[in-house]
C-alpha cells in the first residue's frame, strides 16, 4: 500500500511518498519529475512496490513506469 504525500511537501527532484509495509507506515522519497505524480491518486492506493532483501522499498510502480526509491525521510 502507498500514499502520495500532498503537494506542497514534493521536491524539484522526486516527491514523498508513504510506504505501508505490514502495519506499519513510513516516508521515502521517490525519484521522479517535478510533476510526475501531479494527476495521481493522492490516496491510499495498492502499488507494487519492489524491496530489498532486508524488507526496504527499493522502487514503486505507477501505471508502466518504475520509480526508485532514494531515501528515507
Amino acid at each position: 500500500m502507498t500514499q502520495l504525500v500532498p503537494e506542497g511537501t514534493r521536491q524539484k527532484d522526486g516527491s514523498v511518498m508513504r510506504i505501508r509495509l505490514g502495519l506499519n507506515w513510513a516516508t521515502y522519497r521517490v525519484k521522479a519529475g517535478p510533476n510526475v505524480f501531479a494527476w495521481e491518486n493522492p490516496y491510499e492506493t495498492l502499488r507494487r512496490v519492489t524491496l530489498h532483501g532486508d524488507n526496504t522499498p527499493i522502487a514503486v510502480v505507477i501505471g508502466s513506469r518504475t520509480y526508485k526509491v532514494t531515501t528515507a525521510s
